[in-house]
């Protein structure tokens, strides 16, 4: 007997998953130099030749130097309790292309993303946004906009563009 249902409640996908796999995009592979997870934040770390990284923490000063990527779902693995990879562990890192991140209040499309540098946990902050109305402890993620609006405390998709990024003081005039 063939089913006669469909379902209509899909689910969006996990944190740091490739929400558009056949979109252009750009991975690295780096070594975790602190414990992370997938769709975490990831900002370079401190032996380059090693070619390490690292979740963002309290006290970081986020810049786009800094920042690195978004850590990518393994699908050699399967997710459970947020998908931990250990200090030691290779993990792929988005530089470019479009994920999956969870966040904690309803995402949309458009908005800057903030991440609360204590607990990595992300929040949909509108484009404008002055400095002074954003919580403390939370920080903007340069090279991150939300590009699906999705439920609060849900998963929704994220352009990545970390080419290009300048920090401020390395830009000047002629």
């Amino acid at each position: 007997m063939p089913f006669n249902t469909i379902a209509d409640n899909f689910g969006r996908g996990y944190p740091g998953q490739i929400a558009e796999p056949l979109a252009p995009k750009y991975a690295v592979s780096r070594v975790l130099t602190a414990a992370g997870s997938a769709g975490r934040v990831m900002v370079r770390g401190t032996d380059a030749g090693n070619q390490e990284c690292r979740p963002l923490f309290t006290g970081d000063a986020v810049t786009p130097a800094l920042v690195l990527g978004v850590a990518l779902l393994s699908t050699s693995r399967p997710f459970e309790d947020g998908s931990p990879y250990k200090i030691g562990s290779t993990v792929s890192v988005m530089r470019q292309g479009v994920v999956y991140l969870e966040f904690v209040n309803a995402p949309i499309s458009g908005h800057m993303v903030g991440c609360t540098l204590a607990t990595g946990v992300l929040t949909s902050i509108a484009q404008g946004t002055a400095a002074g109305a954003i919580a403390a402890g939370i920080v903007i993620v340069p090279g991150l906009r939300v590009a699906q609006t999705g439920p609060s405390g849900g998963i929704a998709a994220v352009e990545v563009n970390l080419f290009g990024s300048q920090d401020l003081v390395t830009v000047g005039t002629l």
